[in-house]
């Protein structure tokens, strides 16, 4: 199956690279940057915002965290 061995190829390759960013330092400056650029673009106040009408349309006591994951992470994603 040519999906799956292109995978097999892939793995190996995604651990190298995250090895390096970690010990370059470079993983925590990307992570760091993306962060700002969140901001700054007002998607995460937007998550936040949802987050908050999540919890007040199923009440705080009958959310969960990981139901509140579940909900917002779609749209985090999306947007």
């Amino acid at each position: 199956d040519i999906l799956g061995h292109h995978m097999a190829d892939v793995a190996p390759a995604k651990v190298s690279i995250s090895q390096r960013l970690e010990e370059t330092g470079e993983k925590d400056r990307l992570k760091d940057f993306l962060t700002q650029k969140l901001i700054e673009c007002g998607w995460r106040e937007e998550m936040k915002r949802y987050c908050r009408e999540a919890m007040k349309n199923k009440g705080t006591s009958e959310i969960t965290v990981e139901a509140l994951v579940q909900e917002i992470t779609p749209r985090g994603r999306a947007t």
